[in-house]
């Protein structure tokens, strides 16, 4: 048998040790399954976050000098107490963004640029807001909201945020500013979009100069995406908003694609290709949701408008 034992000749205590073992490997792949964006972040759960905040609260309450703000002012609904706290959290319950606000800030997608991107990005949506206080003056729902990121701004995405004091390699950091000031120039970019458009004839030949500008807009985005999420892999050991905001998608592209798709399908709109619309349409929504998500604007309203159009037409 030479110096191996035998499971049966295992103690209680080796095999308890072995179980140990065995699950910490078990749990450092799914980490490694998860990617490197899940690493080392300090999570704060909703009751830690929801206890806080009350706290906070009462004390802030008392304090007589949040009636006026610096210029001696009466702050938006000071007196009417119809602001409230709020926090964004996984369905675990984990908070990855507060703020504050009145009316349905808290559940709108708009204005919540890094927490809803870290929703898509990684949660695949299924966030929850909960409030965590009611009814106060804009002046205490500004304190709390300012004392909870003082206490657990590291695992949160708000931009405002005092506890981001991480430390990045300056070599990095150097190379992500390069690669940010070498992108295109949205203002350069989209003059030389609408020349190229307006120079050829309308029908097929804008067409297919509005198809290879989409096309081709798509191809950087996505390629100056895929350099962002690298550079973002070196910042695995950094806070969540140092990450989150090394893998934002560069909007020139975003913007301008919006514009060529709205373009090409108001041409074949035009021309009465109703299932080419419906494919354009479906196509950009699959690459940007969110436009489609909260507020949505004038041109793409009128997207969706044409797609309904176009489908009941195809019916």
């Amino acid at each position: 048998m030479g110096d191996t034992q035998s499971a049966k000749e295992w103690t209680p205590a080796e095999r308890e040790a072995i179980r140990k073992f065995l699950k910490a490997i078990e749990e450092r792949e799914s980490q490694e399954a998860q990617g490197l964006m899940s690493r080392n972040l300090p999570e704060y759960f909703l009751d830690e976050v929801r206890t806080t905040a009350k706290r906070c609260a009462s004390s802030r309450l008392s304090d007589r000098s949040l009636e006026l703000d610096g210029c001696d002012r009466p702050r938006r609904n000071q007196h009417e107490s119809t602001s409230y706290v709020y926090c964004w959290s996984d369905v675990r319950q984990s908070v990855f963004y507060v703020g504050k606000g009145h009316k349905q800030r808290a559940w709108d997608p708009t204005g919540h640029t890094y927490a809803f991107e870290y929703a898509s990005r990684h949660l695949k949506r299924k966030y929850e807001v909960h409030l965590l206080v009611e009814g106060v003056t804009d002046n205490v729902a500004t304190a709390v909201e300012a004392d909870l990121l003082a206490q657990f701004g590291n695992a949160f995405v708000n931009l405002e945020n005092p506890a981001q004091h991480e430390v990045y390699c300056q070599q990095h950091l150097e190379e992500h500013w390069a690669h940010c000031a070498n992108r295109p120039n949205r203002t350069v970019l989209a003059r030389e979009f609408s020349a190229s458009v307006k120079a050829t004839v309308r029908g097929e030949a804008r067409l297919a100069k509005l198809r290879e500008w989409v096309d081709r807009l798509r191809q950087e985005e996505v390629a100056w995406d895929a350099i962002e999420r690298q550079h973002a892999e070196r910042a695995a050991d950094v806070s969540l908003l140092a990450r989150l905001r090394l893998t934002q998608t560069d909007s020139v592209h975003n913007a301008l694609m919006a514009e060529a798709v709205s373009k090409l399908v108001a041409e074949l709109w035009r021309m009465g290709r109703s299932r080419e619309v419906v494919e354009e349409v479906e196509r950009f929504r699959g690459w940007h949701p969110e436009h489609f998500v909260g507020h949505v604007t004038a041109r793409d309203r009128d997207l969706l408008t044409k797609s309904d159009l176009a489908r009941k037409h195809l019916a």
